[in-house]
């Protein structure tokens, strides 16, 4: 499945991350009519929760961009944040259809990949962003130059 996201000239809100997220995770595709709703419901749930956590990492780096002249050189630091929402997503599937699956380690793997990279990816736009906007920042620059040559 790919999921793409359009902006105009900023970050995408951490609801539209979060949303592109459960829909990764939680593919209904496949999902027989009787079971779209139950679907349904418990992506809303993932993604209203995952919301918070696309917020926290998206404010942490706004902030540490702003007080650190080399914060571009750093690397992405999620792992904190992917664990919290993997509880919190396994919190959500209890006695629901997909309960057996998520609590899978398979799928908690993959998941847990998953919504890393995802995580990541807000962060490497943000740090695009915070180039484009800061060409006297070095650090800033080395980074978007990294990416688009």
């Amino acid at each position: 499945m790919t999921i793409a996201l359009a902006t105009d000239n900023g970050n995408h809100p951490p609801a539209s991350w979060a949303q592109a997220t459960a829909q990764t995770i939680i593919d209904l595709g496949n999902v027989p009519a009787q079971r779209q709703a139950a679907g349904q419901e418990l992506q809303a749930n993932i993604a209203y929760a995952l919301t918070g956590y696309y917020s926290a990492v998206l404010d942490r780096e706004k902030d540490h961009l702003a007080l650190y002249h080399d914060h571009c050189d750093s690397p992405y630091d999620v792992s904190k944040f992917v664990k919290m929402a993997l509880i919190e997503i396994t919190d959500l599937a209890r006695d629901t259809p997909w309960e057996t699956l998520i609590l899978s380690e398979p799928w908690q793997q993959t998941v847990y990949s998953t919504i890393g990279d995802h995580l990541a990816s807000a962060i490497h736009v943000e740090r695009l962003l915070y180039g484009d906007a800061h060409p006297d920042n070095s650090s800033a620059m080395a980074y978007r130059h990294r990416f688009h040559r």
